[in-house]
């Protein structure tokens, strides 16, 4: 009887922690879709073939160096990619749309901004 018991309570344990991730990845996702637009940064006019083939990593490396700060933890990045011909304007330079944590982004443009002046 204890081993049944002992059984259903693991399962049980099991069902919670898959409901748990699932909660987890929902609730990511939703906010994901309220703030799409308020984590992305659009980085313009890269020469064709500096990207190389991965794009992740030339943008983290990019945006690392354009913080300033060589102590600071590599990015991590939600994603990036190429924009889209149809979706650019008539430049001809690749437009690379990169999406990080918000508070990632708030340092990266204080940081931009303060290399800029």
């Amino acid at each position: 009887m204890f081993d049944t018991l002992t059984e259903d309570q693991k399962a049980l344990w099991r069902r919670v922690t898959t409901v748990e991730e699932q909660q987890i990845d929902l609730q990511m996702k939703q906010e994901d879709l309220e703030n799409r637009n308020w984590r992305n940064i659009c980085i313009r006019g890269v020469p064709g073939g500096m990207e190389s083939t991965d794009i992740m990593t030339f943008t983290a490396d990019l945006l690392h160096a354009i913080s300033g700060d060589a102590d600071a933890s590599p990015l991590a990045l939600d994603g990036a990619y190429q924009v889209a011909l149809a979706q650019r304007c008539c430049d001809s330079t690749p437009d690379i749309l990169t999406r990080v944590h918000f508070t990632e982004k708030k340092a990266i443009l204080q940081a931009f901004r303060k290399n800029a002046d």
